[in-house]
């Protein structure tokens, strides 16, 4: 069975700035991490992070992984 989603914390309703290209892995161990790209549409996007260690049930508040410097840098993420 499945249970209730769990929202990651990517904040883009909060901030007002546009979250996308969401990528998730995990370990097999009940860790897994969410990255995801976030851009305010004038600057060059930044790289989120949001981590659970609890197969998903709860993730940690979300923190910038780097500061792109280019719109190749993000794309390199998808693969």
């Amino acid at each position: 069975s499945w249970s209730a989603p769990v929202r990651i914390p990517t904040d883009g309703a909060v901030d007002g700035l546009a979250d996308g290209d969401l990528r998730i892995a995990g370990d097999g161990e009940g860790a897994w991490a969410a990255v995801w790209t976030r851009t305010d549409g004038v600057a060059t996007p930044s790289v989120q992070i949001a981590m659970s260690l609890d197969d998903g049930a709860s993730w940690l508040t979300a923190v910038p992984l780097a500061a792109s410097t280019s719109e190749a840098d993000v794309v390199s993420l998808g693969g």
